[in-house]
């Protein structure tokens, strides 16, 4: 099953349903997108105080943790999944429902160097999960 969402960062950055459409109109603010894409690369759990710190470093502690909620709540409600995991107070893009461009041409660029770097080596030099 496809994500609900494709995120594209290569290139013109852009949100779009699994379908091809564009993603609503709601999701497409600089802010959302510039979070999506941070989790999306980060490909880990990110502690809320950094994301917040990162994204209103401007503001008090206490005004960033609550706009940063209230922006993790406004793209909840226009996901029909919740595209977050909460893993304690951190939180990471569930791969499930948001792809991104730029992650699988990571992957795929380094099962390619793997393989590359496998080609010149015994097979049996080669990682088991290769």
């Amino acid at each position: 099953m496809r994500p609900l969402l494709q995120l594209h960062l290569l290139g013109r950055v852009s949100l779009t349903l699994a379908s091809g459409a564009p993603a609503p109109g709601a999701l497409l603010q600089p802010r959302k997108l510039a979070l999506l894409a941070y989790l999306a690369l980060e490909q880990r759990p990110v502690p809320r105080h950094e994301l917040a710190a990162l994204m209103w470093g401007h503001v008090t502690d206490d005004r960033a943790r609550a706009s940063l909620n209230q922006l993790l709540h406004s793209i909840r409600t226009h996901v029909p999944r919740d595209p977050f995991i909460a893993e304690g107070s951190a939180v990471r893009l569930d791969p499930a429902v948001v792809s991104c461009d730029a992650v699988d041409f990571y992957g795929i660029s380094a099962t390619f160097a793997l393989s590359s770097w496998c080609d010149v080596r015994t097979p049996r030099s080669c990682p088991a999960s290769y």
